[in-house]
Parts: structure tokens; C-alpha cells; sequence
């Protein structure tokens, strides 16, 4: 039983993926942990909104890599390794001209940004350079992904995750305090990029052919829009936070905001994994409907698991992990938590919808990005405490959620 259930390309994948990500995730939490610790409450607040502003700028990247995961899926199925190498040419090269372009214009406006969240524009141009990370650095991992090299895919993240843990400690004891950590980011991941360039060298082997992919822009385009979503809906809580609560009071809110998205990323290799596989049996309804169930089983466990410690024992969970500075927050920690589980449910139906869609309407994805943005920041603006404000943001993720199962059904 044990090794039919082993066999189970679902299951392997998921395993390995499920395991190298979740130790990824994990030195990530060390990261906010340790930062959390080192630093006071108001220049933790700082460092996790330059966080927040990160996420939004790498929004394209789980865009890139999800576009090239699926594409790459199915030229490997039928061995046409050449147009994974043309394909791995063609975003590549668009990527390096893109990103100089968005970079220069991401420096014209971190002055109104810094006004706006009140962060040295000296912090925000560092959190810029992640632009040259995210139009190059997706593109290898889609290829693995696609390609069902788990192992491999999951070495890079726990390589990133390694390198910033590392640099982090040693840069904030030199006392560079947020720059160092912010800086650690950067830096782990320009060298996650040059790790990936080993594990995808081998498709050089392989001689060019034509490729023409009908609709790929269109589709692009769509990827990005609904991925966006995700990403606003998963940063902005943080950011808001930023404009209308005193910086201290930020710092606290950023550790029960942390502690939710724990969930949120604990349980992101499911879609991750799930992607490739749904997407190559596009047309097979049934198998591809047996995938979703068995990856939404796997989320909800994890989560209900972390909703239950966070539900009987927030006091500990904070003090352990954090301090006790931030044990203000333990009472909304499940209010948090249950919104990115939320989230995260909604992340896994969005991602299964991509996989058997290539033509989407770019209007329906438009319209359903405004409705977040209205949903979300008008909800968020009127709120007097991080209580409260935590309550809406679950509301708010709930209404988003139905909305993203009306969006899908049509």
C-alpha cells in the first residue's frame, strides 16, 4: 500500500518539493524570528513593510515562472528539449532589457514612496535591486519545475534561504541594522541565480528550434494580473499598516501578520507542485480534479493544524518565537491566520484555473483585480485598532475568496 502510494507522481513530487520549500520557508521564519529579536518593534515594522514593497516588485516573478512551468511541461512531455532551450532564450533576454527599464523607473518614484511611508529613500533604492532578480531568476526555476526536477528546484530555494540567514545575522551584529538585513535579501538571491544556471546548463546540449506559442502574451498577461492579486492582497496589509498606525504599533502588527503568512507559505509548494502535473493532463478532467482535491486535503490539514496552536497556545507560540515585546498581538494572531488560509485556498484555485486555461479574458481578470483593490484598501483605511483591523482583513479576504470561486466558475 505504502509504495503504491509512493509511486504516485503526485506524491513524489510533492515530497520532495513539499519538504525542500518547507525548510526554505522555514529559514525564512528565522529570518523574521531572528530580525525580530535583533532589532526594536519599530524597526522591525520597517523591515518587514521594505518586505512587503519586495513581494510587490517580485510579482512577475511567480507570473515568469509559472508561464514558463507550463510551457515547459509540455515540451518536455513530447522530448522537444530544443524549444525548452529557445524558450529559456526568449525570457531571458527580454527579462535582462525589462528589468533595467522598471528599475529606473522604480527610482523615480521612491521619493514620493519614502514621504509616503515615512522609510529613508537609501532603504528603498536597496529593496529596488530585487527588480534584476525577478525577470532572470524565474526563468530557470520554471524550467525545473516543468521539467519535474524537484530536487533540484528545491536545493535552489534552500540555497537562497541558507545564504540570507547567514548574512543577516552577520550584517545586523556589524550594526547595519535594517540595511543589513534588507541587503542579506538581495544578495541571497543574486547568488540563488547564479546557483540556478548549473542546474539548467545541460539544455544548452540540445540545438535550437523554432518556437512560436500562440496566445503567449495574451496569457502572460493574465498570469501576471491574477498572480498580482495574490501578492497585493498577501503585501498591502503591511503596508496600509505602515500609513495609519505610530511605528511601534506596526512592528507588532507585522509579527501576528508574519505568523499568519506562515500558513500562506507552508503551504505554497502544494499549488507549486500541483501546477505542472495539472497542467500536462490539460483535457483529462478527471485526473486533473483528483490532483486539485488531494492538493486543497493537503492544505487543509497543514492549516487547521497551525489554527489549532495558534488558537490554544498564541501567547507561547509569540513569546518563543519572537519575545515577549510582541506578546500584545496574541490575540489576533488567529484572526490572521484563518485569513491566509483563506488565501491560500484561493492562491490554489487561481493556480489550477491557469493550468487548464490558455486563453483567458483579459477584461474578467482586469475587473476582478479592481474589485480586490476596492475591497481591500477600503476596508483596511477605517479601522482604529490592530484588532480590528486584523478582523477586516479576514472579511475582506472572504469576500475575495467567493469572488475568485464566482470568477473561476464562469
Amino acid at each position: 500500500m505504502i509504495k503504491k502510494i509512493l509511486s504516485d507522481e503526485m506524491v513524489k513530487g510533492g515530497i520532495v518539493l513539499f519538504i525542500m520549500i518547507s525548510i526554505f520557508n522555514f529559514l525564512n521564519y528565522l529570518f523574521h524570528f531572528i530580525t525580530a529579536r535583533m532589532l526594536d518593534p519599530s524597526q522591525y515594522g520597517v523591515l518587514v513593510t521594505l518586505m512587503s514593497i519586495i513581494y510587490i516588485i517580485t510579482i512577475p516573478s511567480e507570473a515568469i515562472q509559472t508561464i514558463v512551468t507550463k510551457y515547459t511541461s509540455n515540451f518536455y512531455k513530447y522530448k522537444q528539449y530544443g524549444k525548452i532551450r529557445t524558450l529559456f532564450n526568449k525570457f531571458f533576454n527580454k527579462g535582462l532589457k525589462i528589468s533595467l527599464f522598471v528599475f529606473l523607473i522604480y527610482i523615480l518614484f521612491t521619493p514620493i514612496i519614502s514621504n509616503l511611508l515615512k522609510i529613508e529613500i537609501s532603504l528603498l533604492v536597496i529593496s529596488g535591486f530585487a527588480i534584476f532578480i525577478v525577470f532572470i531568476m524565474p526563468v530557470g526555476r520554471g524550467i525545473l519545475q516543468g521539467t519535474k526536477k524537484f530536487y533540484l528546484l528545491g536545493i535552489n530555494y534552500l540555497s537562497e534561504g541558507i545564504i540570507k540567514l547567514f548574512l543577516t545575522v552577520i550584517l545586523i551584529s556589524l550594526g547595519l541594522s535594517i540595511f543589513g538585513a534588507i541587503s542579506s535579501v538581495i544578495i541571497a538571491a543574486l547568488a540563488a541565480f547564479f546557483i540556478s544556471i548549473f542546474s539548467y546548463i545541460d539544455i544548452y546540449k540540445y540545438k535550437k528550434e523554432r518556437l512560436k506559442i500562440d496566445g503567449l502574451y495574451s496569457y502572460s498577461l493574465n498570469v501576471f494580473l491574477l498572480f498580482a492579486s495574490i501578492i497585493v492582497i498577501l503585501s498591502t496589509d503591511i503596508i496600509i499598516a505602515r500609513m495609519i498606525f505610530p511605528p511601534d504599533v506596526v512592528g507588532k502588527y507585522a509579527v501576528a501578520s508574519t505568523i499568519g503568512k506562515m500558513i500562506f507559505f507552508s503551504t505554497l509548494p502544494i499549488s507549486k507542485v500541483m501546477f505542472p502535473l495539472t497542467s500536462e493532463k490539460t483535457g483529462d478532467k478527471g485526473n486533473t480534479i483528483i490532483l486539485f482535491v488531494k492538493s486543497l486535503v493537503l492544505i487543509l490539514i497543514i492549516s487547521f493544524t497551525a489554527l489549532l496552536i495558534f488558537w490554544l497556545f498564541p501567547q507561547q507560540f509569540i513569546s518563543i518565537l519572537f519575545s515577549d515585546k510582541y506578546i500584545d498581538v496574541s490575540g489576533i494572531i488567529i484572526y490572521t491566520g484563518i485569513s491566509f488560509t483563506i488565501l491560500s485556498i484561493s492562491n490554489l484555485l487561481l493556480t489550477y484555473y491557469l493550468s487548464q486555461n490558455e486563453k483567458i479574458s483579459v477584461i474578467r481578470v482586469i475587473f476582478f483585480m479592481m474589485i480586490i483593490f476596492i475591497i481591500q484598501f477600503s476596508l483596511l483605511f477605517h479601522t482604529d485598532s490592530i484588532k480590528e483591523f486584523a478582523l477586516f482583513l479576514l472579511f475582506s479576504n472572504i469576500i475575495i475568496f467567493i469572488i475568485a470561486l464566482f470568477f473561476i466558475n464562469k
